[in-house]
């Protein structure tokens, strides 16, 4: 059921953990010790390196979390250009020139294949990623490399063995030609190199087995949502990468998020507050331990105060401000997720701390608002921070860059914030409040829970009362005058999600939410409101659709019980996300709300959360729901297989016609409709679950017992 992707400290660590280089190999053997191969093509008179071939990609292929199997393939038919110039092409003209792929034969051997359509030369640099020392020899048919200072190449047995085992490889760097043979390599760590000998047709389908024994154990959805599992883990899983003094593998906001240091070049690794927990619960898709090691690299970006930063590197970060507080919601959810309730207790003291933080810094009435603690900015930043008020970054706090609520915002010298109270913050931090009571429960720590539940009423209490704007049905950001803010943004509905709204109140807002007028429509959820004037700009957070605002709004709808709206949100995220990674193979920073063009970086980490919605579909698991499986709505018939939720492995049908459920391979139930299942528990004894539907339908549970259920709400009780 499940696939060891825990690396123990003796094992060596291998994969794609070079920013600029996910056609490449990085081989970890120890702290601070490791080398690293990069690919580099020359195709049709021009030379394309590594950070060219990350522009050219055109298969984003699986990308197996504990290391067993990988593919990627470039287009080398595009032009060398960088950034926002670099061309795309549909999937129809598109040429995978060349595939690079990989697979991890036992613990101490990595076998590389490359292919091409036509024929190509490629080289393998063998280099020393994040300045550490060693050395690379020539070798018979290959290379040899030794990791760490003062190694005698003469006196001890190299690290890293690579030889070429078809196909003739003259010098160091690696070089060959490429075409449709294939050129077979042979990677053995730490002197283990018998297997060098193995012959290249033994090795190839030793790796087709590794491509076929991981498809067959990944979660798979076919159907009308065809490759929608498969869009989220190949995207986060190829942004894996290391950070080097830790031994720690991580997801960056994307492999081109890597920040600038004083003394020049890159930093080691760079991480964005609310981008790496999100990015911790995509990983879980797969890998609870990945999910893991990512959820403990953001929360060691804490400075001192507190402080989990918007953004944090291993020599620079921001201790002046944050980001938006998700942390203990995604904790929560992955601990309930994954069974594993140790990751409260690990995550638990961090979270205390910055929710105090919070308190301390950005409470300047009873609710909260995005500042800059200017005491607190470092003498060194980035250039682009060099001249930015404390506005500007209280803006960037808030993880909505430029959003138009606060262009009208003042600024409050003496608390270091925006003279306004933030809706969406107080929101969250409402939401944190009770994520961090249900937490501080599957610790045991019954006081601090209680504690919490209290805060996280009284929070609701004034979101409800003064944030609420009954004239125009919205809650809203509260200036110092009392007044409140004009802008309505998508984040002005994160009440719901936190429970802080009435039911009137909640009723009001989904009339606004809902429509098309306003955010909903075809391309949904734009950031801002349709008729806002900074609507038309569609330029970063003005206006565009980004994946973690549907996320949360998806998210808000399923507890506000709108389980239809949720489903078509549900669907629009993953129409506008697989129909641009299908054609393109691209996972999007944000997409327009006026046509659903594609804007921003191009391989983003958490563009992947549109589809994460759509498998939210199938099956979810929160505080308020418990385990939520279907909904009462489908457009179109999809089958998820081997999802892991809760400690079990589930298998749904999702479609106009009906619904399967399938958990452990047990048959739950069959329907004639949809239906959703909230607070479902599965035993060996039977099955229970209040069921949702829209319209009479028909029920047969694993026993042979059937039942018709009413439109509303039943419970159901399944006895074996």
């Amino acid at each position: 059921m499940s696939r060891d992707d825990t690396v123990g400290a003796a094992t060596p660590l291998v994969g794609a953990f070079e920013a600029d280089a996910w056609a490449g190999l990085v081989f970890v053997v120890g702290p601070e010790r490791g080398l690293s191969l990069r690919l580099a093509v020359e195709c049709d008179g021009r030379r394309y390196e590594p950070r060219d071939l990350f522009m050219c990609a055109r298969d984003i292929g699986p990308c197996a979390p504990d290391g067993q199997y990988a593919r990627v393939a470039v287009d080398l038919t595009l032009p060398q250009r960088d950034g926002a110039q670099a061309p795309i092409r549909t999937d129809a003209e598109s040429e995978r020139t060349l595939t690079w792929e990989w697979a991890r034969l036992d613990a101490h051997t990595v076998a590389i294949r490359l292919s091409a359509v036509r024929q190509v030369t490629a080289s393998l640099e063998c280099a020393l990623p994040w300045q550490w020392r060693g050395e690379w020899h020539v070798w018979p048919q290959g290379a040899a490399g030794w990791a760490g200072p003062d190694r005698d190449p003469d006196q001890v047995d190299p690290d890293v063995v690579v030889r070429v085992v078809s196909g003739e490889s003259p010098s160091c760097p690696l070089q060959f030609e490429v075409s449709t043979t294939p050129v077979v390599l042979l990677a053995t760590l730490a002197a283990h190199d018998e297997a060098a000998a193995l012959d290249p047709v033994e090795v190839s389908a030793a790796i087709d087995r590794a491509a076929s024994a991981y498809g067959a154990w990944r979660p798979h959805v076919s159907g009308a949502w065809e490759g929608l599992a498969a869009s989220v883990a190949n995207n986060i899983h190829w942004m894996v990468l290391l950070q080097p003094e830790h031994r720690r593998r991580y997801a960056p906001a994307g492999r081109r998020w890597i920040f600038p240091r004083e003394t020049g070049g890159r930093d080691d690794w760079t991480i964005f507050a609310w981008d790496g927990y999100f990015n911790a619960l995509l990983l879980s898709l797969e890998s609870p331990a990945l999910a893991r090691e990512m959820l403990a690299a953001v929360n060691a970006t804490q400075y001192a105060s507190g402080n989990v930063p918007n953004w944090r590197g291993r020599h620079h970060g921001t201790p002046d401000r944050s980001q938006p507080p998700v942390g203990a919601f995604v904790a929560l959810k992955l601990a309930q997720r994954t069974g594993d309730l140790t990751l409260a207790a690990e995550s638990l003291p961090v979270l205390d701390r910055w929710h105090a933080w919070w308190e301390r810094r950005r409470r300047p009435s009873g609710l909260y608002a995005w500042g800059s603690t200017v005491s607190e900015i470092p003498a060194w930043v980035p250039s682009w921070e060099r001249d930015a008020t404390p506005r500007q970054k209280a803006a960037w706090e808030s993880g909505q860059d430029d959003l138009p609520n606060w262009d009208d915002a003042a600024w409050d010298d003496a608390a270091g914030t925006l003279a306004m109270d933030c809706v969406d913050l107080s929101a969250l931090l409402a939401l944190d409040a009770e994520c961090l009571a249900h937490l501080h429960d599957l610790a045991g720590d019954a006081g601090l829970a209680r504690a919490y539940r209290n805060e996280h009423a009284r929070l609701c209490a004034l979101i409800r009362e003064h944030l609420w704007d009954d004239a125009r049905g919205v809650f809203a950001d509260r200036h110092a005058d009392g007044c409140f803010s004009t802008r309505v943004a998508a984040s002005n509905f994160f009440p719901l999600l936190a429970g802080a709204a009435s039911g009137w109140q909640t009723a009001r807002a989904l009339a606004t939410l809902l429509d098309p007028e306003r955010f909903w429509g075809t391309w949904i959820v734009p950031t801002v409101d349709r008729r806002d004037p900074a609507y038309r700009d569609q330029q970063y957070w003005r206006g565009t659709i980004w994946p973690p605002t549907n996320f949360l709004i998806y998210e808000a709808l399923r507890r506000a019980r709108a389980d239809e709206a949720a489903s078509t949100l549900a669907s629009r995220s993953v129409a506008l996300f697989l129909r641009d990674w299908h054609d393109h193979q691209v996972c999007r920073e944000n997409f327009s709300a006026i046509d659903g063009g594609g804007g921003g970086q191009r391989h983003q980490s958490w563009g992947a959360l549109f589809s994460w919605v759509g498998l939210a579909e199938f099956i979810d698991v929160t505080a308020w729901d418990g385990v939520r499986i279907g909904s009462v709505t489908a457009e179109a018939t999809s089958c998820a297989e081997r999802l892991r939720v809760g400690g079990r492995e589930w298998d749904i049908t999702l479609g106009q016609n009906g619904m399967r459920v399938v958990c452990d391979g047990r048959a739950l139930m069959t329907a004639d409709g949809m239906v959703c299942l909230r607070h479902t528990v599965v035993s060996p004894r039977g099955w229970c679950a209040d069921a949702t539907v829209r319209r009479q339908t028909r029920v047969t549970c694993d026993n042979g017992s059937r039942a018709t259920l009413p439109p509303g709400t039943t419970r159901l009780e399944c006895r074996l």
